[in-house]
């Protein structure tokens, strides 16, 4: 048996040693009892998923399964041995991750499987030398010299045609392998030769891996990439991939404050539909949690829907009453790391300054485009969520996350009720007056959530990705 820890040091280096020597493909996938290892051979007709179970820290269960993909069995060459393994008393995770690298070694040598004999024309061929006054042959068959990972960082930076936000480090944590983080998260400041360890600020520069531009690398030590300046050679450059994002809409954020800006005439984001091809997509909330409130609203609810018995009316439910403060766009893994990150620093770095819990109380029931009923705050509570929002903003500015379908201006309020747009009803304030006992009760706000806009949790309420200021 042995530590987690070592588990994952053990697979950082596995990882490390396929892509240096390029003999597979190795992903991890951790879980919270977990560690899932999948391994590709380099010809893709062999998948292996390899299971490490834990239990109190210790490895408790190995399982691994091999298959050839090209055939849809079971690869027995690797089955057999790894079973093997897997039958002793107390199997052995780094014996199980030999057989396998061996294996996929030998496959890269001979489509034959004669590992062997391609190992004996490597060694014939590795002992031809070079005509000692060849010299013009060896100057000619040496690689050019490639640009520095420095040398794009600096480039990234002082480059104005370049945005950083964009950009993504791939680098080798000694304990979790290839991690993605990123550009803007780096202190590029500092001296990177003088740091002998990883953390949210700094990384050496040889732990550096490839630089992403989006999804596409641009720059890999190892595969010898270089899209930045061209040094190896590379026909596509970096400005082509801009103008290529730009015009399939990947790269939205320079017209993201026009788009806002034509899109946002009202003060709710649920009323009309907004005709863009970018549609909000996750919403940074505070959530309703006040049992008495939500009994009430049940009982209006249901004395307001046999008075006006219209079954067009599309009721929220009690369970995902919430008070919108923004609604975001988020369609790239690096957004979403990004979005936790804002999340957790918000409190943390006093990026926001609001006391939580909050004690909101309201001022009136309010009509919006004759099909929204909304409860509007007091004006005290209307001017701290007001600055709530702004500190939102700010925040979502400076991390690199993009806003969509926000209005110009911003009202706080709770959702109670709404038609669709096409609907030819329309809400009545004299019809409403049954939701005036809402106006009694004060909320206790505890904290922001950042949410997906079209899942639930089983409690009815939206599915909570990241929180601060919750107890």
């Amino acid at each position: 048996m042995c530590e987690r820890n070592s588990v994952c040091n053990q697979i950082a280096f596995i990882q490390s040693d396929a892509k240096d020597s390029k003999w597979g493909v190795v992903n991890r996938n951790d879980l919270e009892n977990s560690v899932e290892i999948t391994f590709r051979s380099m010809d893709k007709k062999v998948y292996i998923l390899l299971t490490v179970e834990f239990d109190a820290s210790n490895v408790q269960t190995l399982k691994c399964e091999a298959y050839r993909t090209d055939e849809g069995v079971v690869y027995e060459d690797l089955q057999t041995p790894i079973n093997a393994v897997l039958a002793t008393e107390q199997p052995c995770l780094s014996e199980i991750l030999e057989i396998i690298k061996e294996n996929f070694v030998n496959m890269k040598c001979s489509k034959t499987d004669d590992a062997k004999q391609c190992n004996a024309k490597n060694k014939a061929s590795s002992r031809k030398k070079k005509k000692p006054n060849d010299s013009s042959v060896a100057k000619n068959s040496k690689k050019p010299p490639m640009k520095t990972a420095r040398d794009v960082i600096n480039r990234i930076l002082w480059d104005n045609d370049f945005r950083s936000e964009l950009f993504i480090v791939g680098y080798l944590d000694r304990m979790l392998g290839i991690v993605e983080k990123p550009f803007d998260k780096f202190d590029w400041e500092m001296k990177l030769e003088e740091i002998d360890y990883v953390s949210s600020f700094g990384i050496p520069e040889h732990r550096i891996q490839y630089i992403k531009f989006l999804d596409k690398k641009v720059w890999d030590k190892i595969d010898r990439l270089d899209l930045i300046f061209g040094s190896t050679g590379d026909e596509i450059l970096i400005h082509d991939l801009i103008a290529h994002s730009e015009q399939q809409a990947l790269v939205p954020l320079r017209l993201q404050n026009d788009m806002e800006i034509a899109t946002r005439n009202q003060p709710e984001h649920e009323s009309d539909p907004i005709h863009n091809d970018a549609l909000p997509n996750y919403f940074l909330s505070c959530r309703v949690d006040n049992s008495e409130f939500k009994w009430d609203y049940e009982d209006d609810l249901n004395t307001y829907i046999q008075f006006t018995q219209n079954g067009k009316l599309n009721s929220v439910s009690a369970q995902s009453l919430h008070i919108t403060l923004l609604t975001l766009r988020i369609d790239h893994v690096y957004q979403n790391d990004s979005a936790i990150q804002m999340m957790m620093d918000a409190i943390d770095f006093d990026y926001v300054t609001t006391p939580f819990p909050l004690t909101l109380s309201f001022k009136k029931l309010e009509v919006y485009h004759s099909r929204i009923l909304a409860l509007e705050f007091d004006d005290e509570c209307n001017d701290l969520l007001q600055e709530l929002n702004k500190q939102l903003l700010h925040l979502c500015h400076e991390y690199g996350i993009p806003l969509c379908g926000n209005r110009e201006q911003f009202v706080p309020h709770i959702t109670l009720l709404k038609y669709p747009s096409e609907s030819k009803h329309t809400i009545n304030m004299d019809d409403c007056v049954v939701f005036s006992t809402l106006l009694n009760h004060k909320l206790e706000v505890n904290g922001v959530h950042l949410c997906a806009l079209k899942e639930k949790d089983p409690n009815g309420f939206f599915r909570i990705i990241s929180s601060f200021g919750v107890k």
